[in-house]
């Protein structure tokens, strides 16, 4: 299927009202084919600096012509993009789900690089905070030795976890001496890198980092995993949030395939909006540390108005990636209301 038929088919069912009060606009007026609005991709405060023609599905912005320089049609994909700071591929996949397109009905043969104008011009406008690194796309990979390491295996992680979640090591470049893991969007797009460091040399450690992230978007753009958990997600009803990607992969090979991680101990809107669209129950994982116990009392505040939350109650010291299947499989049959988990941990007395 061509691209524009699946962009037709989102146009003629989206409702402009409902995706501008998605993006955010609460004060908009209605005409005969237009609604007129605040800018809200760089929220502006004139009630009627935007306007949206329903009739086209162009929009435009008066007062500081967003978009108008980006290369792409104003239509309703560039503005989601330009709202969230998301990839087509995401948009799209937003777009499907308020519209209720299956998978089958927007599958089509195209790359996406659109994300690199939108990058781009959201930084030219002051409205990208982060510095200017390379783009990452499949080709970034070649560059990687995809033979699975020792420090992998030694921590359990099988081949075939290996081989599923594509992880390699590099030798050379940003990422040398590090695991490297491709993170993907939801439609399984390589958006990003997530490496970490190995070395026994804690002084190296702490001056390199742990963990080093890069992305052509914010990581708050995306959930790791969800590519390969949404099918699991939508099966059991129920999403698991943790906390880095050793821990989906641990998940993964316990058999535990509706796991996400939200790349640390936050979840930003673009991932709230992602968890939403997906499910209505979560369970959290994070670690026992304390910067783990607090991320996983933020995320609940962040969720519990629009899903069911519980806690899965780790080990002390442990985090998903330190379980064993019999472990993972009994923290998860067994999951705790906020008020449980506060008991448990001590918090309050019951």
């Amino acid at each position: 299927m061509y691209l524009d038929t699946v962009k037709e088919k989102i146009r003629e069912r989206v409702d402009p009202v409902y995706l501008l009060e998605w993006l955010g606009v609460t004060d908009y007026r209605v005409g005969h084919n237009m609604i007129r609005c605040a800018c809200p991709i760089h929220r502006g405060r004139g009630k009627n600096n935007f306007s949206f023609d329903t009739s086209t599905g162009i929009w435009t912005c008066f007062s500081r012509r967003c978009g108008e320089d980006v290369g792409l049609p104003r239509d309703i994909f560039l503005l989601v993009m330009l709202v969230k700071g998301v990839s087509f591929s995401t948009a799209l996949a937003i777009l499907k789900s308020q519209v209720g397109l299956s998978d089958e009905e927007c599958q089509f043969d195209k790359k996406d690089h659109d994300h690199v104008k939108i990058r781009k011009w959201l930084r030219k406008q002051r409205l990208l905070d982060e510095p200017d690194v390379a783009v990452i796309d499949e080709s970034t990979l070649d560059h990687l030795d995809s033979r699975p390491h020792q420090y992998l295996l030694n921590r359990g992680f099988s081949p075939e976890i290996i081989k599923l979640f594509d992880v390699r090591y590099a030798s050379s470049g940003d990422m040398q001496g590090r695991i490297v893991i491709p993170v993907r969007d939801d439609c399984g797009q390589l958006v990003g890198l997530s490496g970490r460091l190995i070395t026994d040399d804690q002084a190296q450690m702490k001056k390199l980092g742990k963990w080093k992230h890069m992305f052509n978007f914010s990581a708050g753009s995306v959930l790791f995993g969800l590519d390969k958990a949404k099918p699991y997600v939508a099966t059991s009803g129920r999403m698991v949030l943790v906390e880095g990607p050793f821990d989906v992969m641990k998940a993964f090979q316990h058999g535990l395939c509706n796991v996400c991680a939200t790349l640390g101990v936050n979840i930003l809107p673009n991932q709230v909006d992602l968890v939403i669209q997906n499910t209505s129950e979560v369970y959290l994982a994070y670690d026992t540390d304390e910067a783990g116990q607090k991320g996983a009392r933020r995320i609940y505040e962040k969720l519990a108005g629009f899903t069911d939350v519980r806690f899965m109650m780790l080990p002390d010291g442990r985090d998903v990636a330190d379980t064993d299947e019999y472990e993972i499989w009994d923290i998860y049959s067994n999951p705790l209301t906020p008020l449980e988990y506060k008991i448990k941990r001590g918090e309050i007395k019951s």
